[in-house]
């Protein structure tokens, strides 16, 4: 089943997190570049821990691009995005992997 992520919802998801890092699993999330020119503008400050850098931390498998690019990983059922500019990619992925579930299991 795909499990989404948006970024920059409160880090309530240490199980998924580290379930996915423990797998293996290859993801993306807000680069460090990208949190750093943001803080300023959106926190007025320092957020407490970059993503990719907590989350390689953890053991995970994390990739980023330049900022602002659209970037978008599947790695069997989790779909990542890297930031907003991101999200019809992902969509474009997401939405078949729901459609495919939904069709096994109305096939069950």
């Amino acid at each position: 089943m795909p499990v989404r992520y948006v970024q920059h919802q409160e880090i309530h998801l240490e199980e998924i997190v580290f379930a996915a890092c423990s797998l293996l699993y290859k993801m993306t999330i807000f680069s460090t570049a990208e949190e750093q020119q943001r803080e300023p503008l959106e926190i007025g400050g320092k957020v407490l821990f970059y993503p990719d850098f907590a989350l390689r931390t953890a053991g995970g498998d994390v990739n980023v691009v330049e900022p602002w690019k659209s970037y978008v990983l599947q790695d069997r059922e989790l779909i990542s995005g890297q930031n907003p500019f991101s999200d019809q990619a992902l969509l474009n992925l997401l939405l078949p992997a729901l459609d495919g579930k939904k069709k096994s299991v109305s096939a069950a």
